[in-house]
């Protein structure tokens, strides 16, 4: 969760004072590589929960990529 609130801060910065543009599943994506990333630094008994937010971000973004 803090993965998403860190994604959406980055993501109003961008946008402040960059005049970046990112989608909302561009959004999702880069959470999900992020909670990919910081898998391995979990306790074993932890990595499925990340595997388990990685599928959601994945099945969030899947309708706006087809």
């Amino acid at each position: 969760m803090l993965l998403c609130c860190w994604q959406l801060w980055k993501r109003r910065n961008g946008m402040v004072f960059r005049q970046e543009t990112l989608s909302l599943p561009q959004l999702l994506l880069q959470c999900k590589q992020d909670a990919r990333a910081w898998s391995c630094r979990l306790p074993g008994d932890d990595v499925n929960i990340s595997t388990q937010w990685c599928v959601f971000f994945l099945w969030q973004c899947k309708p706006a990529l087809m």
